[in-house]
This record gives structure tokens, sequence and C-alpha cells, in this order.
């Protein structure tokens, strides 16, 4: 609810017995004055507006006043998100109002309508989009109607300890808290609604978001070897999952979803050239075309598992999928050939439960325990920067976190003392 009236200002009388006007602006609960070059004295306001004369000169005044109040609703509807100083400069005419392509911006600073706005403009994949949808949703309940300048680290902390307390682990807190990073920087740097008082409640100056990387165990060579030998199966699915994952072992430790839409005309004589789905939306610009080698144990897998009468190697797409089919594709190829896999490692006794991801942390740790550089295992990852990559091989040393601790000093071990028995004891 917005409210415009050019009004008597009582605080100012001018020496000539004159009052100054100013336009009274009451949006959301506030109350802002902005002063008017136009003066009347007492007598002629109750003229023009109380007895509402109809001479012509009362008449204009009328209008012209009627005309600075229109200009204000114009301006305020222009605006999307009242912000006092850009109001008062715009009506002042010192501004200029926002271009017409913007006009479907938000007319709000609710979390709510922000992110609905970003998820229907922003140019990230549909999978983003759900997970970043989630995460404002799990903020929104916590605090229903919160607006954007409600949003300071005092409320973060207390967000992120409630969070805490419910059983959210510090990494699912953290996502949350990125993703609401991610909206206030898009709607404070690319569309510049934020209110030119907001405070930016992350960085130095604000909340931190908690980075964590646990390590965890990744297969030794001996749980690879049995996968790789294993020859008897409860039923052709199993067989099926089974070399899937070594497809996956074997293409540089390939991502379902980029195996899911590799086609067989892409295919070159020695190699497979992969630009993963992860990164197509956050490289345009310099997308980055992985190698993977066309070995003869890659190859062989690949007849296995391939479908030749499709155009995609697995067979599981159609031409022209869509990007909500291929999410969904996905997550059934993905639970379905889990299914199976996580028996086979019951059935194997592995060190660690076998499924679709840990393909590509075996091919990652292989290459690491062959003393191959980070540089290299970052290219083959596909890791545009080999920080990420040393990140991501720190995560898979756990086991060398018990191999170091068992060197440390133990303590001596005592021979068994003799047991004392009833003769031993004073009567």
């Amino acid at each position: 609810m917005a409210t415009f009236r050019v009004l008597p200002d009582p605080r100012y009388k001018r020496k000539n017995g004159t009052h100054r006007y100013c336009l009274r602006a009451i949006v959301e609960r506030k109350v802002q004055y902005i002063p008017i070059d136009y003066g009347l004295t007492t007598e002629q306001h109750d003229r023009v507006f109380k007895q509402k004369s109809t001479n012509k000169e009362c008449i204009d005044i009328r209008e012209k006043f009627n005309t600075l109040e229109v200009k204000a609703e114009r301006i305020y509807n222009s605006m999307r998100r009242y912000d006092p100083k850009r109001f008062k400069e715009l009506f002042s005419g010192k501004g200029e109002l926002t271009n017409e392509s913007d006009l479907d911006l938000p007319q709000t600073l609710e979390l709510a309508a922000l992110t609905e706005y970003y998820l229907s403009k922003a140019n990230i994949k549909r999978s983003t989009k759900i997970h970043f949808g989630c995460s404002l949703n799990v903020i929104e309940r916590y605090s229903p109607g919160i607006h954007m300048d409600e949003i300071n680290p005092r409320f973060l902390r207390e967000f992120e300890s409630k969070m805490k307390s419910q059983g959210k682990s510090i990494s699912t807190v953290s996502s949350y808290l990125r993703n609401l990073r991610t909206l206030i920087n898009y709607f404070m740097n690319e569309k510049r609604i934020l209110p030119a008082d907001f405070v930016y409640p992350f960085g130095k100056a604000g909340h931190s978001i908690k980075n964590v990387r646990k390590k965890k165990r990744v297969m030794s060579e001996d749980d690879i070897q049995k996968v790789i030998e294993m020859d008897e199966f409860d039923s052709p699915k199993q067989e099926y999952a089974r070399d899937i994952w070594l497809v996956l072992y074997n293409a540089n430790g390939l991502n379902p979803i980029d195996l899911l839409k590799l086609r067989w005309d892409t295919m070159k004589d020695d190699h497979i050239p992969v630009i993963r789905t992860k990164t197509e939306t956050t490289r345009v610009y310099e997308l980055q075309v992985i190698t993977v080698p066309l070995t003869e144990e890659l190859m062989y897998y690949l007849d296995k598992v391939g479908d030749h009468s499709s155009p995609f190697v697995l067979g599981k797409l159609k031409e022209g999928y869509s990007e909500t089919s291929l999410l969904n594709r996905k997550n059934r190829f993905r639970q379905e050939i889990n299914l199976e896999l996580k028996e086979i490692g019951e059935r194997l006794n592995l060190s660690v439960p076998l499924i679709m991801s840990t393909a590509r942390d075996c091919y990652a740790m292989t290459l690491k325990r062959n003393g191959v550089s980070i540089e290299y295992t970052s290219d083959t990852l596909g890791h545009s920067d080999p920080k990420t990559t040393r990140h991501y091989l720190d995560s898979l040393s756990i086991d060398e976190s018990f191999a170091v601790n068992n060197n440390l000093v133990k303590r001596k071990k005592r021979k068994a003392s003799k047991a004392i028995t009833s003769s031993d004891v004073p009567q």
C-alpha cells in the first residue's frame, strides 16, 4: 500500500507569509517528505483546497498538485521496490526512470518473490534450480514472508544454529546459505534493485559460510580388481550394472549424465571428446573438452553395454530430448544401477559401498597412487583449476591418515603377569 499527497509543511513559513509545500509519501508504513518549490498562504490554501474555488488560478493549482501526485505514483510503480533515496532523486528530476524492458522485476523485496523471479530468469540447469528452490524454501519456512532487508549477519547465525539443532549437517546448511548469497548478488549487482542502504550480510564484515571437506575412503586396488574379475552374477541386470561402473571408471571417471549423453558419432579413432554437463552453464565462454582415451578396456565394456541401433551409446535418450527428460532419465538410471551395485559390493565384501559415484573417486585415486601429476589429473577430470583437483584428492585420502597414524610410536607390549591364586592371598 502506497499513498502520495502534496501538503503544506507547517514547519517552514517564508517571509512573504507562504508555507513551503512537500510531497508526503507513505510506503510500507514508512513516511518520507520531499520539498516542492511552491508556496501558498493559509488563506490561499483554504480557497484552493477547502473551498474548492472554481476560478482559473485555483483550478490550475489543483491540477499542478494532482500532476505531482500522479508523477509520484508512476515513479513508485516503475521502481519495483521502494528506495527512499532513489525515489527522491527521480521525483526531483535527478534520475531516470527504469527502462520498459525491466518492468517485470519484482515489486517487493520479499524473499519468495525474488526467488520466483530468479528461477524464471537465471540461466542455470534444472537440477540446480530444484536445489536452489529447495534451499530458499527452507529459509522461507524458517521466517515466513521475510524481506531481503531483514537478512543480516545475526539472522544468518540464528538460522544456521536452528538448522543444526534440527540435525542438518554443516554442509547442507552451507549450501542453503550459498544459494541465498547467489540470490543477493544477483539482485544487488545485476538487477540493482536493492536499496542503497542495504548492508551486505556476507563476507569479512558479515557472516562467513563454512566450507566442509570431509575425507572419505576409496576402494583399494584389490577391491577394484575384485569388481573387474567378477564373473558370476545373479541376473543380466547385475552384470550390466557392473559393466556400467567399469565404463565410468575407464572413461576418466565420467559422470553418469555425461555417459547418458554420449553419442557414437562423437567418437574419434582413438579417443572420445567430452564436455561435462556440470560446466556447460558455468563456463559459457571457455568450455573445456575432456579427452577420454578409447582404450581396448574401455571399448570392450562399451560394446557390452552399448546400443548400436541408437545414436546414443546407451540408447536411453531420444533425439531432441529436453532438459527435464534428461534429468528424469539420469535419476532413474542412477537408482537402477546403484541398486544392483550395492548388492555386488556386499557380495564381494568391499571396503566401501559400490555406487556409481565411486567410479570417479577410484579413477582419481588410481592416478594419484601411480604418481600422476595434479595438473594432468585436473585435465582428465575436467577441473578448471588444479586447486579444485587438489582439494578433491585430499578428500579421498582418509586411508593415508590411518597409515600415518599407524606409524606413531606405540606402547611396548608387556608380558602377561602371573595369575594370582588363592594360595597367594594372606589368610
